[in-house]
């Protein structure tokens, strides 16, 4: 055994010396890896460019090697960036000019040369040609202000075919009086019948479609027949907008901020089996626990509060609380339900679990002045330090929390605690009427709202009893709201883009 170990020692000791000999004869001597000798262009573009380019091998001593390559008509040949993937470890130069993918400018008016170094050093010349395509009559891009995403653009399948674009506008759009935003081929005209069309200017009526543009190439050679086909979405409104019983002894009170309805019919009525007869947004349905609800016909249990839930059009919901009580019965509601300032810059947060609400106004308000408008309960009374409240009238003095005492039908008390926050952004948009735009007025039920930029804005609209009837976040240049739920009459409309609340008077005749 011992014999073993020594032998297994000398071929370690052997193995070892050998390998310390071969490492000190290469740090020696050096050694080298043969480098690539490929000079090849294997991929070439242009952004401008109309199909794939041509690459054509060299043929050793007869010819260089070729790419070929169609860029849209009207490109500027004298100043072009290419994009290009060349062999491995290559590079590439213009006579005494590196070249780098996607960044270096060329003019192409004439053959362009392109000197490929392999990694080893050996260069190929490649002659790159670039020709312009014939002029073409595409509709490129469409667009409307309206429009609730991108125009699908499809070209025509075959020559002599229509081409197609497929565009949806907002609920509520007035489709006879659409300006559209385009861009054709270079050069190219639009008719529609013998009417020019001018980008940005010219209106049609898209109330039947499809509505066909026949746009003519620069030359007069090419024409394509494009056919519009305008939709309408489907109506995000999940309102109720009219409520009654036949057994009401008054209106109901609807309110669109919270959400609720209260009702009163007549004494002895029972509440176990109601028949409500109510007005939906357009194309809205109604459910209560799942149970489909029709107007005039179905009937439910009153005694406690009943959830709507209604669906829009696009499927968005939105629950409504009725609340149904007799003559008889007061009202043990306390509630605080809506709650403005004509200085705010949102709608208020009521929050009816703690009881509190909560407000911002504009940079620079005077708090210690301020008259709220706001909602209460039926028949609920309100003080602030033993002083009744009247909505739209009553001052206080809101530089602190200011507590009202809201006190029921029914005598039940409950306090709630208003909080007033300014806003912390100064005022940078102007009152002029270039920056907000409504029309028509008066309106049919179908206002449009243009605005000076798309950065957001909150639109509220204000009765003349001080209450929100509409309370919605806009984020476009041009904005369509659907007021066809509103009685006739006059209202405020009040924008505001983060520093500055904005006011318009509007009237609405149907």
């Amino acid at each position: 055994m011992k014999n073993m170990n020594n032998k297994n020692l000398n071929i370690m000791r052997n193995f070892t010396k050998i390998f310390l000999t071969a490492v000190i004869l290469l740090a020696t001597f050096g050694f080298s890896i043969a480098q690539s000798s490929d000079n090849d262009i294997l991929e070439y573009s242009f952004p401008e460019q109309t199909g794939d380019a041509t690459i054509t091998q060299p043929v050793a001593g007869i010819q260089n090697g070729k790419v070929d390559i169609k860029v849209k008509y009207c490109t500027d040949l004298t100043d072009l960036v290419a994009k290009f993937k060349l062999s491995d470890g290559a590079s590439a130069k213009i006579g005494t000019t590196g070249q780098e993918s996607e960044v270096t400018h060329n003019d192409f008016t004439n053959t362009v040369t392109y000197t490929i170094v392999a990694e080893n050093g050996d260069e190929q010349d490649w002659d790159v040609s670039v020709t312009i395509d014939d002029p073409d009559a595409k509709i490129l891009a469409y667009s409307f202000a309206e429009q609730t995403g991108d125009a699908t653009i499809t070209d025509p399948a075959t020559a002599g075919s229509n081409g197609t674009i497929d565009i949806e506008v907002k609920y509520g759009t007035d489709l006879t009086n659409l300006v559209a935003t385009f861009e054709l081929s270079c050069k190219a005209t639009a008719e529609i019948g013998t009417t020019d069309q001018v980008s940005g200017t010219t209106a049609n009526d898209f109330s039947s479609s499809p509505v066909t543009y026949t746009v003519t190439s620069d030359d007069g050679n090419t024409t394509i027949d494009w056919d519009v086909n305008v939709s309408v979405a489907p109506n995000d409104s999940n309102d109720i907008l009219e409520y009654s019983f036949a057994e009401q002894v008054e209106e109901a009170t609807i309110s669109r901020t919270s959400h609720t309805i209260s009702i009163v019919v007549a004494s002895g009525t029972d509440k176990s089996d109601l028949v409500a007869t109510f007005k939906l947004s357009t194309n809205a349905s109604a459910t209560v626990g799942g149970a489909a609800q029709v107007s005039g016909s179905t009937s439910n249990d009153f005694t406690n509060d009943v959830v709507y839930t209604v669906k829009a059009e696009n499927d968005s919901t939105q629950d409504w609380t009725i609340h149904v009580r007799t003559e008889d019965e007061a009202n043990d509601a306390n509630d605080i339900i809506e709650y403005s300032f004509a200085e705010q810059t949102g709608a208020a947060t009521i929050n009816t679990s703690d009881h509190t609400v909560n407000i911002e106004v504009a940079n620079g308000t005077d708090l210690t002045n301020l008259v709220a408008t706001f909602t209460l309960s039926e028949n609920a009374t309100a003080k602030v330090d033993g002083t009744v409240q009247t909505s739209g009238s009553s001052a206080n003095d809101f530089s602190g929390d200011v507590i009202y005492t809201v006190t029921a039908e029914n005598g039940d008390v409950q306090a709630w605690k208003v909080q007033v926050s300014v806003a912390t952004t100064t005022n940078i948009y102007s009152n002029t009427n270039n920056n907000f735009k409504l029309y028509p007025n008066p309106s049919n039920g179908v206002l449009n709202i243009d605005l000076p930029n798309n950065k957001g804005f909150n639109l509220y609209i204000i009765n003349l009893q001080g209450k929100i009837v509409l309370d919605k976040e806009i984020n476009e240049v041009h904005n369509t709201v659907n007021l066809d739920y509103l009685d006739n009459g006059l209202y405020f409309v009040k924008i505001f883009n983060g520093q500055k609340v904005y006011t318009k008077k509007i009237s609405i005749v149907k």
